[in-house]
């Protein structure tokens, strides 16, 4: 399969004129409609002879009205020999009882009698009318193979960018296909052939050979029994050589169980929204057909209302024109799932949050839902689940999960069913879902089976430094002597608690040394910026207090406020950490080496001791001198490290060698 797209304008000798002739009467776009500027085309599925071959198809434009039209032109620039996209209405032939020939209406048979199957191009709306638009008023070409409609955006609240259609066409012959769609502001009945200067795009399919291979594959885990979504699973058709292929015209595949309450249900191929499954009822056998496969995929969704865990044998069969001998066998499975009073979900214990790339939630209560925001980029979520009443023996709780924007089976709005262990007598478990990046909006939703449940709303959204916020360090309130000079820093994250590399942050001080004007720097790949800020005053200046804020230039705003006085500082703790800090009992003792071999002496290796001076009450203190010594044999202090004053977290460190 191949897609291209062309912005360039093109000699009218490559595409030549559609040649529509007289056409429906369609009301005009307005004077004010956008002009589309891009034709995106999606994944192009594989065909076959007879079957109507579905290509979803994105226009972009600068929409900014509340309701936008725009015309799509759909146009088969070749086909294969004999082939009724080959020719012209004049020289193909009109089905027997018809009143005229009609691309968009299936009536145009090859004019050489070679062919059975009619030639169709259709263009349809697909998902929803507020995100996607609405087609009408489809024309067929009256010469070449095509077809134009009008697409219609209106009662926006907030005009998108995009519209999007199906290109439908039905492939009479084996072979490939070259499909131009393009789309233009000119009115449908004025103009609907592709101009020059038209944003445009081509794509290519080709006509699979026979099914020679079926095979089903779980997409989602196993369900509690009873469940009520059940379980989605994947049938794949290829052909001899291993390419994904289609059903022809009268060919199926049937799927049966070897237990009589299995219930399986078969998914809409091609769905853009709500795509859940239509089920048969327990026992009876499911059938699919080419319309339920795309890609050479179709996606089914399998249950029981047995309550009790039990196991089955699902086999897939051709069916009609398609060999019987074509098989495959999955196995589905459910567990004895247990039902609580309540149920709550929380972040992870022992994890940070914001950080990792998602915001967080506080715990979500039985009977109550909560959203919680994660980054784009994450594709793990994990959130601990609370059973209320914890088990005697390890449980199983259903869970229900909504992938409202397919990023997890790849189905838009599928709703199945899933399970988590609780552990005995904590009631514990983890609810973990793997989802493909999330686009900015895509979300997802779980839901822990109980009387009273709760559900975690999952929704991506992109990093943005207007939703950053900023942090001082260590200390927001620090004291510092007379004439001393006060190193500050300060890291800037965003809403997920990621670093924000170069943003601007304006630094003021209010107080004692009032800045006139503020200080701007760009925070560094760690998301810090540092600043000193220097008293000038003495101990007779009457006010004692600074305020230095650090303001990104979206965002919020933090602080620190710096107390001066007297050099003595009211000390009342100097807490050391050195490398047998952490050192019990059960650890052992941490030994740190020397280098006495060294032609540099014992010097050349050391290690770091940390003093961390604070008052009374705790506050950091700066520009302290703290003068380190030891009394044990044979070790030292560096003669450079021996006094060293406290910078703006508190701390002043020296180097030790033995």
């Amino acid at each position: 399969m191949s897609t291209k797209t062309t912005f360039k304008r093109i000699a009218l000798v490559a595409v030549a004129a559609l040649g529509f002739g007289v056409l429906t009467s369609v009301a005009p776009a307005s004077a004010t409609d956008a002009t589309p500027t891009l034709v995106t085309v999606g994944t192009v599925p594989v065909a076959q002879v007879g079957v109507v071959h579905t290509t979803p198809v994105t226009f972009t434009a600068p929409f900014a009205a509340t309701t936008d039209t725009h015309t799509v032109t759909v146009r088969v620039i070749s086909a294969p020999a004999g082939s009724v996209y080959a020719g012209t209405l004049g020289t193909a032939k009109v089905t027997a009882g018809s009143v005229g020939l009609s691309w968009i209406d299936g009536t145009v048979y090859a004019g050489n009698g070679g062919t059975t199957v009619p030639g169709k191009i259709t263009i349809e709306s697909t998902g929803t009318a507020a995100a996607n638009g609405v087609v009408s008023g489809l024309v067929t070409g009256a010469t070449y193979p095509a077809a134009s409609a009008l697409m219609t955006h209106s009662s926006w609240v907030t005009p998108d960018t995009t519209s999007a259609a199906a290109v439908k066409v039905t492939p009479d012959v084996a072979g490939s296909y070259t499909v131009l769609v393009s789309t233009s502001s000119r009115a449908l009945a004025g103009s609907t052939a592709f101009a020059a200067g038209d944003a445009s795009a081509t794509y290519t399919f080709t006509t699979g050979a026979a099914v020679a291979s079926v095979t089903l594959a779980a997409v989602t885990g196993a369900p509690t029994g009873g469940s009520t979504n059940g379980q989605i699973f994947k049938v794949t058709i290829k052909d001899a050589a291993g390419n994904a292929t289609q059903l022809a015209t009268n060919e199926a595949i049937n799927l049966t169980s070897n237990v009589t309450t299995t219930n399986i249900g078969e998914i809409a191929a091609g769905c853009t929204s709500s795509c859940t499954a239509t089920y048969n009822g327990a026992g009876v056998t499911a059938g699919l057909d080419n319309s339920n496969f795309s890609a050479g995929v179709a996606y089914i969704q399998i249950k029981d209302a047995t309550a009790a865990a039990a196991d089955a044998v699902i086999t897939a069969t051709g069916s009609g024109l398609l060999s019987n001998t074509i098989t495959s066998t999955v196995g589905f499975s459910t567990v004895t799932g247990t039902t609580f009073a309540t149920s709550a979900i929380s972040d992870v214990a022992g994890v940070t949050r914001p950080g990792s790339g998602k915001k967080g939630v506080t715990t979500v209560a039985a009977g109550s839902s909560y959203t919680d925001s994660v980054s784009t980029s994450v594709t793990s979520h994990s959130y601990a689940v609370t059973v209320a009443t914890a088990p005697t023996a390890a449980a199983k709780v259903a869970v229900n999960i909504t992938d409202t924007s397919g990023q997890i089976t790849g189905l838009v709005g599928a709703v199945y069913s899933t399970y988590i262990g609780v552990a005995a007598t904590t009631g514990l478990g983890t609810l973990s879902v793997t989802t493909a990046a999330m686009l900015n909006g895509y979300s997802f939703t779980a839901s822990v089976g109980s009387t009273a449940a709760a559900a975690i709303v999952v929704t991506a959204a992109t990093a943005s430094s207007s939703a950053s916020t900023i942090a001082v360090e260590p200390n927001s309130v620090i004291k510092a002597a007379y004439g001393s000079s006060s190193v500050l820093s300060a890291v800037l994250k965003d809403q997920f608690g990621a670093a924000v590399a170069n943003h601007v942050v304006t630094i003021t001080t209010t107080g004692r040394n009032a800045s006139v004007t503020g200080t701007t720097l760009a925070t560094d790949a760690n998301g810090r910026v540092t600043y000193t800020r220097t008293d000038a005053g003495t101990s007779a200046t009457t006010n004692k207090q600074d305020v230095v804020t650090f303001t990104p230039t979206s965002g919020t705003a933090a602080s620190v406020t710096i107390n001066y006085v007297e050099s003595g500082l009211g000390i009342a703790t100097v807490t050391l950490a050195t490398p047998t800090t952490d050192d019990t009992a059960a650890s052992g003792v941490t030994y740190s080496d020397i280098n006495a071999s060294s032609t540099s002496g014992a010097q050349a290796t050391t290690q770091t001791i940390t003093a961390t001076v604070t008052d009374v009450n705790g506050t950091l203190l700066v520009g302290i001198p703290v003068t380190f010594s030891t009394a044990s044999a044979g070790a030292a202090v560096l003669s450079t490290k021996v006094t060293v004053y406290t910078g703006a977290d508190g701390t002043s460190s020296a180097s030790v060698y033995g």
